[in-house]
């Protein structure tokens, strides 16, 4: 059953609902984490400002890209799929202004993705 949010309310009046749903997969180790988010517009609010629903929903994107990000780290490399080996390797790839914002992103991949620590192990 879905864990709901109580609502929490913005400036202007707007409200937001969420709600996380965690289902296992059958016949497997893993389980499917679903969101949802209702956002609500006050009465009395006759249009809508297009610059803060944008700030409302990347913020809301970022979220459910580093609660993805969280649970496949802890995969361990036996388990990998297809995609969890792509979203490792985008994790590799990205890219950052500086090199030194590169390789502090490196080491922390290194850190926290059992994944790359495992394959590090089994080909140093």
């Amino acid at each position: 059953s879905p864990a709901a949010l109580d609502g929490v309310a913005f400036e202007g009046g707007a409200k937001e609902t969420a709600a996380f749903r965690f289902r296992r997969i059958s016949g497997e180790k893993r389980t499917k984490v679903e969101y949802a988010c209702t956002i609500e517009f006050a009465a009395k609010t006759r249009s809508v400002d297009t610059r803060g629903t944008r700030a409302l929903v990347e913020g809301k994107l970022k979220e459910i890209a580093d609660v993805s990000i969280y649970f496949q780290r802890l995969l361990p490399l036996e388990e990998y799929t297809v995609g969890d080996g792509q979203a490792l390797g985008q994790d590799f790839l990205w890219t950052a202004p500086t090199s030194k914002k590169r390789v502090a992103r490196m080491k922390e991949i290194m850190v926290k993705s059992r994944g790359a620590r495992e394959l590090k192990a089994r080909y140093p």
